[in-house]
């Protein structure tokens, strides 16, 4: 990974043929993050793409993953709670999809689930993705002000069990 101004660029095509996966990192927050504010990115522009953000919709949702491909199928899944990124405090963050299934995580614990997530990264951007990044996403939205730690991606979806131990961890 290159290091650039503010954010991490991540090497292309990352996931490219993966359907099933875990992202797990731990964050901590220099300053409150406004809405839409990106943790990590991968995809390709602002048609295909996995987002996970913090305050995804505004109004209290907190942290969230986005699937959205370029047929315009966007599907969501929130984490409930617009503190989930506190502000001078490590938190983990782990997004797992299996099947159609995506569950997001807060400190080991589980806090959304979505199973209708149709599609994974070889239907987003035909698994053709330049725009990977951590604290930094294809939209205008604002970089992230935090500390990233200990970024694990695994081609397979963990379980309860076992974030749970990289939480404790």
């Amino acid at each position: 990974a290159s290091t650039t101004t503010n954010y991490v660029n991540l090497p292309d095509n990352l996931l490219a043929t993966v359907s099933d996966f875990t992202a797990a990192m731990w964050v901590k927050a220099q300053a409150a993050p406004p809405v839409w504010t990106p943790v990590i990115n991968i995809g390709q522009t602002t048609s295909d793409f996995f987002l996970i953000q913090s305050n995804t919709m505004g109004g209290g949702d907190g942290l969230g993953a986005t699937f959205r491909s370029a047929n315009g199928a966007e599907l969501r899944v929130l984490a409930g709670d617009a503190n989930d990124l506190r502000v001078g405090e490590w938190v983990h963050v782990a997004v797992t999809k299996s099947g159609t299934t995506a569950r997001i995580y807060v400190d080991g614990v589980e806090r959304g689930v979505n199973t209708g997530v149709t599609f994974s990264f070889p239907q987003i951007a035909g698994g053709v993705t330049t725009d990977n990044y951590i604290g930094h996403s294809s939209w205008a939205d604002p970089n992230l002000n935090a500390s990233v730690d200990d970024l694990r991606l695994y081609p397979t979806a963990l379980t309860a069990a076992q974030v749970a131990v990289l939480a404790a961890s």
